[in-house]
């Protein structure tokens, strides 16, 4: 069955450039042989400055997303790009609250598989 929210979410809407009033920074990893035979992870900024909308998930979308994403806390909406996988994670400052926001990907879908839209299901970290 596939996962759907409310009004504007993962089925019908779309984006409105009005709605993206955040911006977020796409972290990602590599691990990397080292000359003594060990291996590091170095991380680095993959897209920065991405438009996006960031929606607290209230009680009922939870409850139709299900006990396989019940950790998610939040839905990131943004235009189409190839290169955020759930291997990466996003970073948005919030400007209100004075600091930047961490969050893990446990989702990515390419709304309608159009190649126009993506939406995150995501988990913030608390620091």
């Amino acid at each position: 069955m596939p996962i759907t929210f409310g009004a504007g979410g993962l089925v019908g809407g779309g984006l409105k450039a009005g709605q993206l009033i955040h911006r977020m920074t796409v972290i990602g990893s590599t691990t990397v042989d080292l000359p003594n035979g060990g291996q590091s992870e170095i991380e680095g900024v993959i897209e920065r400055d991405v438009p996006c909308t960031l929606q607290p998930l209230d009680a009922t979308e939870k409850v139709r997303i299900g006990t396989l994403y019940a950790e998610a806390t939040h839905q990131i909406r943004l235009h189409y790009t190839p290169t955020i996988t759930v291997e990466h994670r996003v970073q948005i400052n919030d400007p209100y609250q004075d600091r930047v926001r961490t969050f893990d990907l446990l989702m990515v879908t390419n709304v309608n598989e159009r190649g126009r839209e993506l939406n995150l299901l995501t988990v913030e970290r608390v620091t």
